[in-house]
């Protein structure tokens, strides 16, 4: 959109300024969690996916018969820290909101998605998840696998099996790589 006459600077929904971004509801814009913030985020979002990949539930353990039968040792999990994002729509937000994370915070971090009903949902549901860091090491992003096999959404449309989140003030796909 333009500004002043001349066109904002935007990455990913974000201005480059690092001022706002648009939420796409009838908020307007809203502050940008710094870099810092959104890692913070990140990394919460792991240790509760981590847990659950070693929570002993029925779809927990589907989970990690699928990185077995991959031939990933459990020393390998560990270290990659990887986890399960449960099929619950909003477990990882009420968690996120249990360590005072905002709604602001959670839709600018892309762990969450804006439903059609304009409450928030985990953006994964019923996949491993694959923690991205930054070349500082630094969690920034995530990869998630269907466990489930190939399956259709309410509207007929292929599941994808893998997604990911999308680029934030912290994050570019075309800077960072799974365990780079």
């Amino acid at each position: 959109s333009r500004s002043g006459g001349a066109a904002s600077p935007r990455v990913a929904g974000f201005t480059t300024a690092g001022a706002a971004i648009r939420t796409g509801s009838n908020q307007g814009l809203v502050p940008v969690p710094t870099d810092e913030r959104l890692v913070h985020i990140h990394d919460l979002a792991v240790e509760f996916y981590t847990q659950r990949l070693h929570a002993g539930e029925t779809a927990s353990l589907r989970a990690a018969e699928v990185l077995h039968e991959r031939g990933v040792s459990p020393e390998a999990i560990l270290q990659a820290r990887l986890g399960y994002a449960p099929r619950d729509w909003t477990q990882l937000v009420d968690h996120l909101r249990q360590h005072g994370i905002t709604d602001d915070e959670l839709l600018a971090s892309g762990l969450v998605l804006r439903s059609s009903r304009d409450t928030l949902v985990d953006r994964f549901r019923d996949r491993l998840i694959f923690p991205v860091a930054d070349t500082s090491g630094r969690t920034v992003a995530l990869l998630g696998r269907s466990v489930a096999r190939p399956t259709l959404d309410r509207t007929g449309h292929r599941i994808p099996q893998y997604s990911q989140s999308p680029d934030t003030h912290a994050s570019c796909k075309g800077r960072n790589l799974y365990r780079l």
